[in-house]
């Protein structure tokens, strides 16, 4: 096996080697150990949580010799020969790539050969969802009339893909992503048989990087082993790796929790100049606020933490209320880092946050006055227009002679001056901000955010440094939608707008659009065009 990468040479040959997977593994034994396989199997799951594999185990067991348990006897020729891929009566698909009808054809003819050597035909076909609609309806002819020495494993990451008839001619199996614990085992085990030295914080690290796949966890190890030999140090990890060290990450999330702004701004900018991919590095932010919150509400004890990252934990949470925690972990979690994964103005911005935040206002009974800052700001939002008097009727003059009026009448009637032109609406101050918004998003060059704001939302409410949008019923399907995927680029134009830092949040308006919008909506159909002060 000199020269096989580690996942190969360690994938499960029995099903006591699959991890993760008890209640799936116990059926297929117990359907083994009583004859009682089914002609279908359908196996969903996250990819690397051993669907394929499991199906390989399947098949070399019932067609091999097993134990009483359900288990195959690995050293008989037959069980080698499924093992090193020779054996012919497992055929293994990829619908990736042989998608077409053509392909389903071809195997529906094949499968009414019986098998070489060997009880059933194995078809195990990766990745079903992959198959066109004209190959997944000829492929449902044969599963639901099957010859009786065929059986099928139907293996995919999307099963919502799949036709509601192909799966109900299937026992389906639903893998779960493994657990942390159970990934760092089987990485103990290997590392163990293969004589590498790793302690158990690296080994924790490479688990949590994996994300639940076994696969990719022991891909992670074969790497780290290849960079730095026998002797891996949790150094070694994080640099064979690419990963920030957990050190900078723990403090920005001390900082966050402590409301250190320049502190927490200057280790931002450091990571960014090392040319760190933020996005990760703000991945392991969240991971330490999350692990502090479990640790302060008593839920910590499934994180299978080292003794070491318990204490940097508790010392962290020292002095902080879980409140804090838990807005520390809404502001990080909110970043979006999606548009590049380098810039750190995401991050900067959920630390102001945290830090320019008030504290919650204290309940104010009804008629009680605002805060003086707040009343000024919603005077001048609610400060509407003078009323205008209506003209009184000129008091009655001289009446002309009657040969004077003869003499107007038969010079015709007196021309009729037109009506001044109609005054344009001015929009009132929430639409204005809204409007000056929307210019600074295409100073941005963020052009659909802009025809997203287009009509389809008012500012609702400006409290606390929080700029809440309302969209209307007709938008709330579609642009609410834009928007929040897009959400710190749009709180970035309204933190110029409003001159300090304001995070944006979009709820669903109760009205259709009818006052403030209404007046520009009639403007325009009047033909009125309404200016954006800010455009120039």
């Amino acid at each position: 096996m000199a020269g096989t990468v580690l996942y190969r040479k360690w994938r499960p040959h029995r099903f006591a080697d699959i991890v993760g997977q008890d209640p799936i593994v116990r059926t297929l034994k117990n359907a083994v150990a009583q004859d009682k396989v089914s002609h279908a199997y359908l196996f969903c799951g996250p990819r690397g949580t051993g669907k394929t594999t499991t199906g390989r185990i399947l098949a070399k067991t019932i067609n091999c010799e097993h134990d009483s348990d359900g288990e195959p006897i690995l050293d008989s020729d037959k069980a080698r020969a499924f093992d090193e891929g020779r054996a012919l009566d497992l055929v293994e698909i990829d619908a990736a790539s042989n998608r077409g009808i053509d392909n389903i054809r071809d195997l529906r003819d094949r499968a009414n050969y019986v098998p070489t050597s060997s009880r059933f035909k194995v078809y195990l076909i990766d990745e079903v969802h992959q198959l066109t609609d004209a190959a997944a309806d000829a492929l449902l002819k044969t599963l639901e009339e099957p010859p009786p020495h065929v059986v099928f494993i139907l293996a995919t990451s999307d099963p919502d893909a799949l036709k509601p008839t192909v799966l109900s001619r299937c026992q389906r199996f639903d893998f779960r992503r493994v657990s942390l614990p159970d990934i760092a085992g089987r990485l103990r085990q290997i590392a163990h048989a293969e004589g590498i030295t790793i302690p158990d914080e690296a080994l924790n690290l490479l688990a949590r990087e994996a994300t639940g796949s076994l696969r990719d966890a022991v891909n992670l190890l074969d790497q780290v082993w290849a960079a730095y030999g026998d002797e891996v140090s949790l150094d070694d990890a994080v640099a064979a790796l690419g990963l920030t060290a957990d050190k900078r990450a723990l403090e920005l999330a001390r900082a966050a929790l402590t409301k250190e702004l320049q502190r927490g701004l200057q280790l931002i900018i450091g990571v960014q100049e090392d040319a760190v991919d933020l996005a990760r590095f703000n991945r392991q932010v969240v991971q330490h606020l999350r692990h502090a919150l479990l640790l302060q509400t008593g839920a910590a004890d499934g994180l299978a933490l080292s003794d070491v990252e318990q204490e940097a934990l508790r010392t962290l949470v020292e002095g902080v209320d879980s409140a804090t925690t838990v807005a520390a972990l809404k502001a990080f979690a909110a970043a979006d880092m999606r548009g590049d994964p380098y810039a750190s103005l995401p991050l900067e911005l959920a630390l102001a946050q945290l830090v320019y935040e008030p504290e919650a206002p204290s309940t104010v009974p009804a008629g009680a006055p605002a805060p003086a800052a707040r009343d000024a700001a919603a005077a001048e939002g609610r400060r509407a227009p003078p009323r205008r008097r209506r003209a009184r009727p000129p008091a009655p003059g001289p009446q002309p002679a009657p040969a004077e009026a003869r003499a107007r009448s038969q010079e015709g009637p007196p021309a009729v001056a037109p009506p001044p032109p109609r005054a344009r609406p001015e929009p009132t101050p929430d639409e204005q901000r809204l409007l000056d918004i929307r210019a600074a998003l295409r100073r941005r060059r963020e052009l659909k955010l802009d025809a997203a704001l287009n009509r389809s939302c008012k500012i609702l409410r400006v409290e606390d440094d929080v700029v809440t949008l309302g969209f209307f019923p007709f938008a709330v399907d579609f642009h609410k939608g834009k928007v929040e995927e897009k959400i710190a680029v749009v709180a970035e134009a309204a933190s110029e707008v409003f001159g300090r830092p304001v995070t944006v949040r979009c709820e669903a308006a109760e009205d259709e659009p009818k006052r403030e919008s209404a007046l520009v909506e009639a403007a325009v159909k009047q033909g009125a065009r309404v200016v954006d002060r800010r455009d120039g």
